[in-house]
């Protein structure tokens, strides 16, 4: 676990703190508290901790003082500021020195349980924070601008923040885009000018076409701790921030998974005739010619208001995907491609399908397939184009299932690269029907096979979980239930699922109130209670805050 350390004069904030959060959730411990920085400098010398949140605002030495100091024994240690409203010179300060949030006075819970994952987040992946090559208010920057596409941010504090960064959220609509460059064995053929050698990641230099001459950033002179690899990615990086701007109408930054995100505003609905959205279309063709590297490209859905930008996100993430079945496509438009797979999904049972591959019943899923494609292949039921589209959609879902089903995943993301390269061969209406069965087989073999590595009493809280969904569960009444420490099933509940208890639950109760909401005509105040909320106002804003949308927007999209 990693350590926190609190400094604060106030005594109410030392006592509170400590128990505002559950921080064993966040793999966090409380090691240890101070009433000035003078005070927590001594302690921390000898009892070094990871992450230190600190008042401004105290005797002997301030937090700003506190923070310049620990920066010279511990470089690694991350901080976030309390302070109040009337400090908010001290906190532009703070963003000097690196600060991951400044959390005003009284604190929000919410906003504090947001900011110690994304630190966390940043912990466990130190080198990625690294390699973007930022300064150090891209820090706090990029934070910021991961939480608002991820739904993580309120807008308040949003709104706040904007100012603070220098990014305007008042535009009617916002499109995001990404770009993924692809490494290893996904390359083009190994160039003779600048390019990544596909077995070691090395970055090689060839010609003067390569990058850093004309102004294009030179991974070779970044800074040497970071791989060649990370060199690229923060040199197309700091390219695409120079070409487009930084602020105004476009935004740019690194995501959590390496991608290039750039969230730009527009005054129209349709703003692909726009000069913006053509340069940062043309910035993929100019960054494979530059670094001799493919890129998968995509477009999300433009989206009225800042408040929907994680919807285009989302989209433009999950875009990806289709680049197995599109490889030829300079960019995967969401308006282009998603639309093709949605009319085509329109026409087979998606809930069916799905639950048949929860069940695990192999044969059914497989029998299931068969019936649909006898009834695709009608005469004029379908459009070849429409069954090609379903094909896709379903082993798509089929990968996304096992993937949601927060299983490893390791034998789908590597199997499921060399099936889906195999669509390209097929020719008749037989082989896709086959080519469908052998993924979604695949899909119910993993889940199977990772099934079976769960222990006893997980297996059993997680049919508990499908069964009782509805009535009030807790780690507390599942251990009285099963005979076992809460704290104890907490853990090996998170060691073998990947993911807390309260969140699985939570997304389950979630995804079980859309499937009622795009089904049913239930209200959303009887679909909050049938999933388990007895208030149906907490219901709704845990619904947004989910999916981005509200549940009335979501019912109207059917």
């Amino acid at each position: 676990m990693y350590k926190v350390f609190i400094v604060d004069d106030e005594p109410f904030i030392l006592e509170g703190l400590p128990y505002a959060i559950e921080w064993e959730q966040f793999h966090l411990e409380i090691a240890g508290q101070a009433e000035d920085g003078r005070q927590a400098l001594e302690a921390l010398k000898s009892k070094p901790a990871d992450i230190l949140i600190t008042d401004i605002t105290m005797p002997v030495m301030n937090g700003l003082e506190l923070i310049r100091e620990m920066k010279k024994l511990n470089p690694q240690m991350k901080f976030i500021i309390l302070s109040g409203y009337h400090e908010f010179d001290y906190v532009k300060q703070g963003i000097t020195l690196g600060i991951e949030n400044y959390l005003l006075k009284p604190i929000n819970v919410e906003e504090l349980k947001e900011t110690v994952k994304n630190t966390v987040r940043k912990l466990d992946d130190a080198l990625r924070k690294e390699w973007i090559g930022q300064s150090r208010f891209d820090v706090l920057r990029d934070n910021i601008l991961y939480r608002w596409v991820t739904g993580g941010i309120g807008a308040p504090e949003l709104k706040d923040r904007s100012k603070l960064l220098g990014f305007q959220i008042a535009a009617p609509y916002y499109t995001v885009f990404t770009m993924k460059p692809v490494f290893a064995d996904m390359f083009a053929e190994p160039s003779t000018t600048a390019g990544i050698n596909a077995g070691t990641g090395d970055y090689e230099t060839g010609s003067n076409d390569k990058p850093g001459w004309a102004g294009v950033p030179d991974p070779s002179a970044l800074p040497p701790y970071l791989f060649r690899k990370d060199r690229v990615i923060a040199a197309m990086y700091q390219y695409c921030r120079e070409t487009i701007g930084d602020g105004g109408e476009c935004v740019c930054f690194c995501d959590a998974d390496g991608d290039i995100v750039i969230i730009a505003a527009s005054q129209s609905p349709h703003p692909e005739q726009a000069p913006r959205y053509r340069l940062i279309r043309q910035l993929r063709t100019d960054m494979e010619r530059l670094w001799k590297v493919r890129i998968i490209a995509t477009t999300g859905s433009t989206e009225p208001s800042f408040a929907n930008v994680s919807r285009s996100y989302a989209s433009a993430k999950n875009m990806q995907e289709y680049d197995l079945v599109n490889h030829d496509e300079e960019w995967l438009d969401y308006g282009l491609l998603h639309g093709a797979a949605d009319s085509a999904a329109a026409r087979i049972d998606l809930q069916t399908y799905e639950k048949l591959l929860l069940a695990k019943d192999k044969d059914a899923v497989l029998a299931w397939i068969d019936a649909l494609f006898r009834r695709l292949s009608v005469p004029g039921t379908a459009t070849p184009s429409q069954i090609h589209n379903a094909a896709i959609e379903m082993m798509i879902r089929a990968k996304h299932f096992a993937k949601d089903m927060n299983m490893s995943n390791e034998l789908i993301s590597n199997d499921y690269k060399q099936l889906f390269s195999k669509l390209f061969k097929v020719r008749t209406l037989e082989q896709l029907n086959e080519h469908v069965k052998y993924i979604a087989g695949a899909a119910v073999d993993c889940m199977a096979e990772e099934d079976g590595k769960l222990s006893p009493v997980v297996r059993q809280v997680l049919q508990h979980i499908s069964d009782h969904y509805a009535e009030e569960l807790s780690l507390k009444t599942l251990g009285q239930a099963f005979r076992i420490s809460p704290g104890y099933l907490g853990q090996l509940f998170k060691k073998e699922t990947n993911v807390a208890f309260s969140d699985y639950l939570n997304k389950f109760r979630m995804e079980t109130a859309k499937k009622l909401l795009m089904n049913t005509r239930l209200t959303t105040s009887d679909i909050a209670q049938r999933v388990g909320y007895v208030d149906a106002s907490y219901f709704y804003r845990q619904f947004k805050k989910h999916f981005g949308i509200s549940p009335s927007e979501l019912r109207s999209m059917r």
